[in-house]
């Protein structure tokens, strides 16, 4: 009976934890509009437009992508390489606005040249995305686009 008790409480927390994972999501999801902004405001200027970069740790791979097109959407002319840490997993998301694809920089060929910091994943000409265990390094990757940005890769 005791044993019986134990599962049933074990259950209830882990039932507890899935709820509390789940409203973080949202709240965290509610405030990618900050978030973009914030993105956008520290982004570094480049000969070739602006770099946005940075890490929010919490989100799947759907918000981060959700969260680059926000920031995308603000930006005239640039990259930008978002990262987040959530279950265990890296996510990675690339974008490039118009005319850097119209220069010969795109997202899908950046991510592909991350496979040797442990990415996996890719996409197409202004938008890119996957990821990685938990030991991929966001500043690598941020590096890395900076520098394709800057045409040095």
């Amino acid at each position: 009976k005791a044993s019986s008790s134990v599962r049933e409480r074990v259950a209830a927390l882990l039932d507890d934890l899935k709820i509390l994972r789940e409203t973080k999501k949202k709240a965290l999801r509610a405030d990618l509009d900050t978030k973009a902004t914030d993105f956008v405001k520290s982004a570094k200027k480049t000969a070739r437009g602006s770099f946005a970069s940075g890490v929010v740790d919490g989100l799947d791979g759907k918000a981060l992508a959700d969260l680059l097109k926000k920031v995308k959407s603000r930006v005239a002319s640039g990259a930008i390489a978002l990262a987040s840490r959530d279950a265990g997993k890296t996510y990675v998301a690339i974008g490039v606005t118009d005319d850097l694809v119209k220069a010969g920089i795109q997202a899908g060929t950046i991510f592909k040249s991350l496979a040797d910091i442990g990415l996996r994943g890719g996409g197409g000409k202004d938008f890119a995305q996957g990821g990685g265990d938990s030991s991929v390094d966001a500043e690598k990757v941020f590096a890395h686009v900076e520098s394709a940005l800057a045409g040095d890769s």
